[in-house]
C-alpha cells in the first residue's frame, strides 16, 4: 500500500532528527521511497518506520510516524505499547514519534498516560511536532 505524502514527510523528519545527532548513525527505514535503507527489524510483532543506532547518544531509536487519521486506532495503540515495552526492556532505547504539529496536545497527553501506566521514565519518548505543508 502506498504511503501518504504526510507520512513520508514525517518519516523524513525522524531520519533528519537522527542524523542531526549522528551523521554516521546506522539507520533502517520501512518505506519504499527510502530504498537506500534496509527495512527495520520487527519489534513486538510490528515494524517501526525507523530503527537506528545513534552512537553519539549511545541509544537505539525506534521511530514511528503517525498522521492524524493513524493516531486513534487499535493498531497504533498496539504498536505504541509494543515499542514502549521494548524501550522498557532494552535500556538505552528511545521511541521518537513524529506527528503533525496540531496533534501535539493529544499526543503529549496520550504518551504521558502510557509512560505512567507502563512505568517508563519521561525521557523514553521524544515527540516531534512537525509542520507539514
Amino acid at each position: 500500500m502506498g504511503e501518504s505524502y504526510t507520512h513520508v514527510c514525517l518519516v523524513k523528519e525522524i531520519i533528519c532528527w537522527v542524523e542531526r545527532y549522528d551523521s554516521q548513525a546506522v539507520i533502517f527505514a520501512d518505506s519504499g521511497i527510502f530504498n537506500t535503507y534496509k527495512p527495520p527489524p520487527k519489534i513486538g510483532g510490528h515494524v517501526p518506520d525507523v530503527y537506528a543506532r545513534v552512537n553519539s547518544l549511545m541509544q537505539t531509536i525506534l521511530g514511528e510516524a503517525k498522521t492524524r487519521k493513524d493516531l486513534e486506532n487499535d493498531h497504533s495503540m498496539s504498536q505504541f505499547r509494543a515499542y514502549l515495552t521494548y524501550c522498557r526492556n532494552n535500556p538505552g532505547t528511545r521511541l521518537v514519534l513524529a506527528v503533525p504539529w496540531d496533534m501535539r496536545r493529544f499526543v503529549n497527553n496520550l504518551f504521558n498516560r502510557l509512560k505512567a501506566e507502563m512505568g517508563l521514565p519521561t525521557d523514553s519518548v521524544e515527540i516531534l511536532h512537525c509542520f507539514i505543508s
